[in-house]
Formats: C-alpha cells, structure tokens, sequence
C-alpha cells in the first residue's frame, strides 16, 4: 500500500477484493475525489467486503475476473487508473469458510469455486479426470513429488465409489504418501488440494496476460503491486514485470538496438518484499517457510500431525486386537478432551490449506512476497512515431552476425558469407557481361551499316561521273562540229 501511494489521489483498482483488507487500507489514505473499484468472482466476498467498506462512498465492487480487468472498468467508462493491487491464490476469507471445500482439515464437499455460478467444481476434476491428467496437474501445479502415486490411488479409490467430500480425499491421498514422508512437513495433502484448486480456478491460465493488460490500463505514473504466495504466480510475476522494463528482443553483443522497444515500467522492487516479523505474528498464514514461521505456530503444527498419528495407531491398533476377541476401552473424558481438541486443532490446521501456510516442499517456496512497478512517463524519443533509428551498414551486419555465433566456428560462417556472397553476385555479373556483351554487338552493327552506307553512296557517285563524262565529252564533239561548220579553217 505505500508503494500505492494512495495519497495521491486518483482511480485505484483493487483486482483481488476478497474480505476487502487491503481495499480498507487504500480507502483510509484516499483524498476526497477519489475512487477505488474493487473486483472479486465471488458473490460472498462481495457482500462481506460491501458490508466491511459500507461507510466509504468511493468505493465501487464490480462482479468479475480481474482477468478481464479491461473490460469491466471500460464497462464503467474508466480508461485509466493510478494504481493497481492484486493479491493472487485464494483469499482468507474463502479459507475461513469450511463449507466451500478449500480446506483438507474440515470435511465439507468437494467444491473449491470461487464463482460458484461456475459448473465446474473440484468434484469433476477428482472423479472425472483421467489418472494421466490428475498426474500432470498435481505435478505442476503442486508440484508434488509423490504425484503419480496420488493419482493412481485416486482413480482406485473412485472406482469403488465417487469421491465427495474433502475428508475422504485428504485421507486417499495421505494413504498414497509414504509413512517417512508423511512425517515431516506440511499436511501430505497441501500441495495436492492446491493443485486441484488452480484447475478449477484456472488461477494461472492468462495470468501473463492479465497482468500485461493491468499495466496497459496504468496511467503515466501509475503503479502496479502484486502479492503471490507460491512459486508458480510468483515466476509468472517476475518474469513479465522483467519483460516489460527490459523489452528489448536484440542480442546482447548487439552493437545498437534495432527492435525498437522500450521500456513501459521501472521495477520499485530489486527483490520481492516480504512480511515482518510483527506480521509474522499476526498473521502466520504470510510466514515464509516452516523453518521460520513463529514459534506458536510451529507448535501448533506439531500438536496437530502428532494428535493425527496418534488417531491412526490407535485405530490400527484397536482393530488388530478386534482380531483376537479383545476390546479397548479408554477414559471417556479423555477421549472427549482430545476429540475436542482434534477437532479445534483441525479447524484452524485447516485455515491454513490450500496455498496460505508457509512451508518449502521441493522446488516450491510457499511465502507472501510483493513485487511493484510504476508505469513510465512517455518521452518525444520514445515515441515510435518520432524516433530515428540508424539502420546498420554490412560491415554492423556482418559484426552482429559473427558475434552472436561463438557456438558455430567462424571457419564456417565465413565459408556461409562467401557462399551467400556468390549466390548474390554471380547473376549479377553474368547480367552485367550480357549486357555490356549485346552493347558491344549492336554498336559493331551500327559501324557495318554505316560502311555500307558509304560504300553505297560512293558507288552512286561513281556511276554519275561516268555518265557526266560522257555527256560532257558529247558536248564538246558537238560544239567542235558547230564550230567547224561556221568558220573557216585555216592553215
């Protein structure tokens, strides 16, 4: 919320509403003229926030999939906003509600909505899923080690009769884990029943998107905060926050950048942000791992798996003596006390599913951590429009090239250079000689035509001055005759 600044003012958007905590922090630090919307797909968490937040008149819900945060804003004529949250996963008060089947540790039917307008329900993922799928889920969204096992007891265990409620599930699946895995760690069915819960939600399908298209709705200025708990949101995060303040796609050995993207936020978080130890205390659902999650709870955890073995060699042990006539009879009080205290230690254990309790299993780190990036102010030269970009020469090509192939000897990129080379040039050549070879040719044809030109006009001439010759020479025999005849000759 300090990294929101709400106290600048303007239009904030609180994605994830859930019981409306964090739309309550915003709406104290807001100044008048301001408003927050506040987006939740489930109709309880709408009333309960409603209800919570009934004394602030900037506060507006909207029913929907912070997914489709464009649409539903544009639905309210708002373009852009100043600052945006997101709390991923499923909230507390979803957890705190046993009967909509979030949590392994009360029995309730096999539901996990969070739009319970939806069909689908974690009760056509258990019983109708192939043993494959179930495998590959609980791999990847859980990331449990033991997945194939769980799956395969699941399909056994469904073929008998439809699995109901989330009691018969969490025993299925403690019954697929070893005995010596089951005895340290979270509750064997954590990672499962998160996993099963994603599937339903579709919590990480479009999660790249959604939180591209948040950006997009930011205002110059504007910040955006996200809260992930496991690592599966949390890589989705951090891999599209570096994406967006470092768009550009050209090789790192790049002399220059020719892509053309820039930067659309700033990181205001070189790593995520953690809870501190007074949070820690109060709120042990943000604890980062078992190993460091307060002391109380720790010994809460402790009380609660030794109370569950105890149940189960208790019953095993009963049913063994059964065999041989011999019935166990203990103090009722006792009983009473530790029924009632399974119970109350169950309850809580059970706020705690589905993806809210610290623990590090594997490659996955259940912590609440907060990332934020504030949305750029754009410039003259950031403006495709207006920017010059220097386009490379060959010689920047070639250097490019080469560089940004160590891994391929260049004995073999300057053999594919020439080769490209010749390809290129040889036509070109051959054209060029074509051309200069057939102006060559027209231009001796023209030197033979004008020879014979000459020689045409010489031979012309030729003739014509043997007929004047003759003519002249008949001219003067002509004139001698006349002259002979008129005047007399003398010695």
């Amino acid at each position: 919320i300090e990294l929101l600044s709400p106290e600048r003012g303007g239009i904030f958007v609180d994605g994830t509403l859930g019981g409306g905590g964090h739309s309550q922090g915003i709406l104290s630090r807001l100044p008048e003229g301001s408003s927050l919307y506040g987006i939740d797909r489930d109709d309880d968490a709408l009333e309960a926030a409603g209800y919570r937040l009934r004394d602030y008149s900037a506060f507006k819900p909207i029913k929907g999939n912070f997914f489709n945060m464009k649409a539903l804003l544009g639905s309210q004529g708002v373009t852009g906003v100043d600052g945006i949250l997101l709390d991923l996963g499923v909230s507390s008060h979803q957890l705190d509600d046993g009967s909509r089947g979030f949590s392994y540790g009360i029995d309730a039917p096999l539901d996990m909505r969070m739009d319970r307008t939806q069909n689908f329900s974690a009760y056509d993922v258990v019983n109708g899923y192939s043993s494959k799928r179930l495998f590959e889920i609980i791999r990847d969204y859980g990331e449990e080690r033991f997945s194939s096992r769980i799956a395969n007891t699941i399909v056994a265990a469904r073929e008998k009769h439809p699995i109901k409620t989330t009691a018969e599930l969490s025993e299925i699946i403690k019954a697929a884990i070893p005995a010596a895995a089951r005895r340290e760690g979270p509750h064997p069915a954590k990672r499962t029943f998160q996993a099963i819960r994603i599937e339903v939600n579709g919590e990480l399908n479009g999660l790249e998107n959604a939180v591209t298209d948040a950006v997009d709705l930011l205002n110059p200025g504007g910040v955006i905060a996200i809260i992930s708990f496991h690592s599966l949101e949390a890589r989705i995060v951090k891999t599209t926050f570096r994406r967006l303040a470092n768009p550009c796609t050209c090789p790192k050995d790049a002399p220059l950048c020719i892509c053309g993207k820039k930067p659309i936020v700033r990181l205001l978080t070189g790593k995520p942000i953690t809870a501190s130890d007074a949070e820690l205390e109060s709120n042990p659902r943000a604890a980062p791992s078992c190993e460091e999650q307060s002391s109380s709870y720790q010994k809460e955890e402790r009380h609660i798996m030794a109370n569950e073995y105890r149940n189960d060699y208790q019953a095993r042990r009963a049913s063994s003596l059964a065999q041989f006539g011999i019935t166990v009879v203990s103090d009722a009080g006792s009983n009473s006390s530790q029924r009632s205290y399974s119970a109350s230690a169950s309850s809580s254990y059970g706020a705690y599913s589905s993806g809210r309790s610290g623990a590090r299993v594997g490659s996955t780190r259940f912590a609440e951590q907060g990332s934020a990036a504030r949305k750029l102010e754009p410039t003259p030269q950031e403006i495709p429009k207006q920017e010059k970009v220097k386009k490379p020469g060959i010689k920047e090509r070639l250097g490019v090239l080469i560089k940004t192939t160590d891994a391929v000897p260049k004995a073999i990129i300057i053999c594919l250079v020439l080769v490209l080379a010749a390809t290129i040039c040889i036509p070109l050549v051959g054209s060029y000689l074509q051309t200069a070879a057939q102006h060559e040719l027209n231009s001796v044809n023209k030197q033979i035509s004008d020879v014979n030109h000459d020689l045409t006009e010489l031979h012309e001439a030729y003739l014509f001055s043997i007929d004047s010759n003759e003519a002249c020479a008949a001219a003067v025999h002509a004139g001698m005759a006349r002259v002979a005849q008129s005047t007399p000759v003398h010695p």
